[in-house]
């Protein structure tokens, strides 16, 4: 199993379609996300000038994107840190070293759990 830990490793290692550049810097990515249909965000909390701890609650802050699934992949591993992580709103908390084909494996999981909420709610809708 191959674990990965730097920034560079996460994002040659996570390359998904649709994945917003990670050059741009956070208030601009976070427009973006509004201009795009986005199925997931994965996020460090350790970001250039604003954390992502923010970056969750002003995602879970906009209506359209409030049911986007959060996961953060980080460094910061104490419960203290994942608890926050996940009272924000993250729907997953993986730490670093981590496994690429874990990482996907859980982000497969949680794009099929939003699809399955989202065919629900729209059958309750009708």
């Amino acid at each position: 199993m191959t674990m990965m830990q730097s920034a560079t490793q996460c994002r040659n290692s996570l390359r998904f379609p649709g994945t917003v550049p990670p050059r741009q810097r956070v208030p601009r990515r976070l427009k973006l996300l509004l201009t795009k249909k986005v199925q997931v965000v994965i996020t460090d909390i350790m970001l250039p000038g604003m954390d992502g701890y923010e970056v969750c609650r002003q995602i879970k802050a906009k209506p359209a994107l409030h049911d986007v699934p959060v996961i953060f992949i980080t460094v910061m591993g104490s419960e203290e840190d994942e608890t926050q992580g996940f009272d924000l709103g993250a729907v997953d908390y993986i730490t670093k070293p981590f496994s690429p084909s874990i990482v996907k494996a859980r982000v497969r999981t949680h794009l099929e759990l939003k699809r399955h909420r989202d065919e629900l709610e729209d059958l309750v809708k009708a």
